[in-house]
């Protein structure tokens, strides 16, 4: 398969990734999109099992529709609609990497802008509904049965997020925010594991194995590029966020 920029296996914690993201597959659909290998009309997830991708990453916007009831495009992917994916995803054998973007659509270092539920929220404000979200998101995931083995928490996160509030060089606020999305996913999987170690859920399973804890992942833009300005994230922040990220003993 030839790794391009509409899809790719890359390696993550020793997962393979298909990316950008699934979920575009449906938006796709609507113009009659097809996938080859070896010349041969395929499905594209049975293109991806063949080459050993076993982790599907699925965003997740807040509200992607206007007053009208008209999706911003790429996909509509909210709680529903990425839910409904997931389970296809999951039913195919493959890990979902669940991504939050914080955001009714797409966030980068060019826009990290507020949900419009949120957008007159101050900064305790959106930690808490990060927190609120991110737990409601995740447990209605697992109470589904989706299988998740890694979770993103934000996009391209170089200039912050939740714009202004979150924006750098407010590295104490971007830091909140981000944490609050990590306790809401760890809190999430206790509550996961418990019900599995009691025998009431199924483990989550990666490359055949169980996981007993879905690692959680911040992401960067432009992370081909190992110059030092790309790299230039304020070690305050990275040390404010490794309470959330590390491991407990």
């Amino acid at each position: 398969m030839r790794c391009g920029e509409t899809f790719c296996t890359a390696p993550q914690a020793g997962v393979l990734v298909l990316r950008p993201v699934y979920e575009s597959v449906r938006e796709y659909g609507k113009y009659k999109s097809v996938y080859y290998d070896g010349g041969k009309e395929t499905d594209i997830l049975d293109i991806a099992k063949k080459y050993d991708v076993d982790t599907v990453r699925i965003r997740l916007w807040n509200d992607p529709w206007s007053e009208s009831g008209e999706s911003y495009g790429a996909g509509g992917n909210d709680l529903a609609m990425s839910l409904a994916i997931a389970k296809k995803i999951t039913e195919a054998g493959f890990g979902v990497l669940l991504h939050f973007h914080y955001s009714d659509f797409w966030a980068d270092p060019g826009k990290q802008i507020k949900p419009k539920a949120w957008a007159d929220y101050d900064a305790e404000e959106l930690e808490r509904v990060v927190y609120d979200f991110t737990l409601a998101a995740m447990r209605a995931f697992l109470a589904n049965g989706i299988n998740i083995t890694m979770v993103q928490v934000g996009n391209e996160l170089s200039n912050g997020l939740l714009w202004t509030e979150g924006r750098t060089p407010n590295y104490d606020n971007i830091a909140k925010f981000v944490n609050a999305g990590i306790r809401a996913v760890r809190a999430a999987d206790g509550e996961y594991q418990s019900r599995v170690a009691q025998g009431k859920a199924q483990p989550l399973i990666v490359r055949g194995e169980k996981l007993t804890k879905i690692p959680v992942m911040l992401h960067l833009d432009n992370g081909g590029n190992n110059g030092a300005e790309n790299m230039a994230v304020d070690p305050g922040f990275l040390t404010r966020c490794r309470a959330g990220l590390k491991s407990p003993a």
